[in-house]
């Protein structure tokens, strides 16, 4: 396993871009598309986001395609093609708890399944953790990229929940402290860096 800061790494566009930034592009802040009844406008902004760091032209854009496991679709300016699963968790929960990415288990094997029969793209969770201020406003804490197959290898413990538009699946709840640990990240270096980007030693 391998960890660079998204400046070192090729495929990666525009590390230094921030959530803050998504909230004057156009269209940002709205739900949209597939499973928009039930979602918030911050995970849609975190997509959003996610083209445009992975994407050369930086527009916060989102490019779903037909499958449920793959929110977004970014290019970079040496024509790598990076398919993209965001996740976004805030940063404490008003119990004091930390913030948790949900990870559901069909999308995921899905996800893993393309990354193993089309090798030549990289598959990629974007996870994104960020702080809520007095005016609702997110502000990013920290952004990570991490390999699907180093994703794949940490998660267990999956358990079934009923939700009101993926009805009853299985998910993975981890907290972004708990990931960062695993990945071997600390909670300094995710906060001082524009982006973390983990990638398996094949990469």
């Amino acid at each position: 396993m391998r960890i660079s800061s998204g400046e070192d790494v090729d495929w990666v566009a525009n590390p230094d871009l921030m959530l803050e930034d998504v909230r004057s592009a156009y269209r940002a802040n709205r739900c949209s598309g597939r499973g928009s009844s039930t979602a918030a406008a911050r995970g849609y902004n975190i997509e959003r986001l996610a083209t445009a760091v992975f994407d050369v032209d930086g527009f916060f854009m989102r490019y779903p395609g037909d499958k449920t496991c793959i929110d977004t679709t970014g290019f970079s300016d040496n024509h790598h093609e990076v398919n993209i699963e965001s996740k976004g968790a805030v940063n404490r929960y008003p119990s004091g708890g930390y913030g948790e990415f949900r990870i559901w288990w069909s999308n995921h094997v899905d996800l893993f399944i393309e990354s193993i029969d089309y090798s030549p793209k990289r598959y990629i969770y974007f996870f994104v953790t960020y702080a809520v201020d007095n005016n609702g406003y997110a502000k990013e804490v920290g952004k990570l990229s991490v390999d699907i197959e180093i994703i794949d290898d940490l998660l267990t413990n999956w358990r079934w929940v009923d939700h009101a538009s993926m009805s009853k699946a299985r998910v993975r709840d981890i907290s972004w402290h708990l990931l960062l640990s695993r990945l071997g990240v600390s909670v300094d270096r995710f906060r001082e860096t524009n982006m973390i980007v983990v990638t398996s030693e094949s990469s």
